[in-house]
């Protein structure tokens, strides 16, 4: 009966490990999405943003959380399509001058 419990703590234990190590890449999407609100320029946000929302989406399929992965990975999608578009209106405004 004692070795069942020892080995019942150490399965609880490596879990809470394992989870908290999954906890510190939500947390990393976290400050870098909140980081990027803090840039000047939108191009930078933008892909800051894009690279947060890659990010949670990694971390929502660690958490089997399909709200999580949808959300975010509808979100890179949207951040890089608004990405291409400054960088395509960048482009055609050096063209004029």
């Amino acid at each position: 009966m004692a070795r069942c419990r020892v080995i019942g703590e150490k399965v609880v234990a490596d879990f809470l490990i394992h989870l908290s190590m999954i906890h510190i890449l939500g947390y990393l999407a976290l400050a870098l999405n909140l980081f990027s609100m803090t840039r000047k320029s939108i191009l930078t946000l933008r892909v800051l943003s894009a690279l947060a929302n890659a990010i949670y989406v990694f971390y929502g399929a660690l958490l089997v959380s399909q709200p999580m992965t949808i959300g975010c990975s509808i979100a890179v999608i949207i951040h890089l399509h608004k990405i291409y578009q400054i960088k395509a209106d960048k482009n055609l405004t050096d063209l004029k001058v």
